[in-house]
């Protein structure tokens, strides 16, 4: 049976992004189905349970949410979504404010269990800046709750899981000051 688990990925339409997709009998010949590819090369070491692959989503995809499908000699996977849009990716947060992302940026990557995951941004004030958690919209099962605090760890704006989200938060709201703002994700029940 092909299972296909761990994808969380964003994908930047007219760029090439790399990303693992967690599995069983995800070997012989796979093949990625169901989101719109100008190329996707599997990289070398790939294993039955663990595919790396590069794919480049060609540019004018229209954004949204894609149902990704492996496809091997033993069968085809349930779909699992994935985003494209047109924003920057990084596949790390910047570790502290000394490092922050440039806005617009979309950050993709794991949430640990019982940990919060934190990112630092660079933002003007009166700047109108939305922060979206797209994890339960792409499978995820964690109760996000996210917060942007300032350079002093102020809370600035805090939000829970959003019925009309499918369950993610969104954070919208204007900079206060020049300089650089931190926004935490964690889940709900830790």
């Amino acid at each position: 049976a092909l299972l296909v688990v761990d994808v969380a990925q964003l994908f930047e339409a007219g760029q090439t992004s790399h990303f693992t997709i967690h599995g069983s009998d995800l070997l012989p010949n796979p093949r990625l189905v169901g989101i719109p590819a100008a190329a996707q090369t599997l990289r070398p070491g790939s294993i039955p349970e663990r595919l790396d692959f590069d794919i480049t989503v060609p540019a004018g995809t229209p954004i949204g949410h894609y149902p990704l499908r492996v496809q091997t000699t033993h069968g085809v996977s349930r779909p699992l979504p994935i985003a494209v849009d047109g924003l920057p990716q990084v596949t790390d947060s910047a570790v502290d404010a000394q490092h922050p992302h440039a806005l617009p940026v979309a950050i993709s990557g794991e949430v640990p269990s019982g940990k919060p995951v934190q990112a630092f941004v660079t933002g003007k004030k009166g700047q109108r800046i939305i922060i979206d958690v797209e994890c339960r919209r792409l499978g995820g099962t964690i109760s996000p709750v996210l917060e942007l605090k300032n350079a002093r760890r102020t809370p600035l704006a805090i939000q829970w899981s959003q019925a009309e989200l499918q369950g993610d938060a969104r954070i919208i709201t204007e900079l206060p000051a020049d300089g650089v703002y931190s926004v935490e994700l964690h889940d709900l029940a830790f």
